[in-house]
């Protein structure tokens, strides 16, 4: 966050770390309302940090300055345990959400319900990725007609498209990360409503630092610097 506040002009106030079983932002809220920013942007995970939010509701400071958050809602259950009082306006950028609009999507979400009439579950960002992992996988297995790594690696390195519910998918041959659409959405009513979208989406933080086509046997974990 702070890299991309900076990169475009932006100036960071301040930052604060909460261990994951505080509830209470009383004070750092009494924080932001001094500061004034222009929004503030939530990592905050958990369970208990949804405190967060709805204090910052109760304080009356929801509609005077927005929140943008990574972590909101990644694996679905924020958006519902809010209520739309508490919870309406969060902006949050994933590669999915349940109200994208095209025929995979609509199939997804119908052999889902289908599978589990009785409790069907949340969709989110996490669900939805892991399943989209385990087909491209699937789908590399039939073609390689192998279950070894080398030989899936080179079906998926070619730069095979894969149509995802999130829409095209693909394989950075450098980083093996997916080139896909990002979406930016605004939660109204405990739905997410996208707001823009990018296409194709490199990952470009990562191509800073790997390159699996130069050095493919490569062993490293990566940092990108700040």
């Amino acid at each position: 966050m702070k890299r991309y506040v900076e990169e475009n002009g932006g100036e960071l106030v301040e930052t604060e770390f909460f261990p994951l079983d505080v509830t209470q932002f009383g004070s750092t809220i009494s924080k932001i309302q001094a500061a004034k920013p222009d929004i503030v942007l939530s990592a905050l995970v958990g369970t208990a940090h949804l405190g967060f939010y709805r204090q910052w509701a109760a304080s009356g400071m929801k509609g005077e300055i927005p929140i943008a958050s990574t972590t909101f809602a990644a694996g679905g259950t924020d958006a519902v345990i809010l209520t739309p009082e508490e919870g309406d306006g969060i902006l949050t950028s994933y590669g999915y959400y349940t109200s994208i609009d095209n025929p995979t999507n609509t199939a997804f979400k119908e052999k889902v319900a289908a599978a589990y009439p009785d409790n069907p579950p949340i969709l989110s960002e996490l669900a939805e990725v892991t399943w989209e992992g385990v087909m491209i996988w699937a789908d590399a297995v039939r073609e390689a007609g192998s279950i070894e790594r080398e030989p899936l690696l080179e079906v998926m390195e070619t730069g095979k498209s894969y149509d995802m519910p999130v829409g095209s998918v693909s394989i950075d041959p450098k980083t093996h990360h997916a080139i896909r659409d990002v979406y930016i959405a605004e939660l109204q009513d405990q739905e997410f409503v996208i707001k823009e979208s990018f296409p194709q989406v490199q990952p470009a933080d990562t191509q800073m630092v790997c390159n699996l086509e130069e050095t493919p046997d490569a062993n490293v974990h990566h940092e990108i610097s700040l």
